[in-house]
């Protein structure tokens, strides 16, 4: 499993994991095992937002 689908997976199944990864990145990766970079920080910065607001679309909630 790449490191990548370690951090969407775990994003994906449990929310609080998800706040972490929004919040801060660098700490969500080290929670899974994932040295930060700053090209990775960057990545995940930009993309948590929409993580987050595609787990609502296909939950049936309404966006924040």
């Amino acid at each position: 499993m790449s490191d990548l689908h370690k951090i969407l997976t775990k994003a994906l199944n449990d929310p609080k994991y998800a706040a972490t990864l929004k919040a801060n990145p660098e700490e969500a990766m080290k929670q899974v095992g994932v040295e930060p970079t700053p090209e990775r920080t960057a990545a995940l910065s930009d993309s948590a937002s929409s993580l987050a607001k595609a787990q609502h679309c296909f939950s049936g909630q309404k966006p924040y």
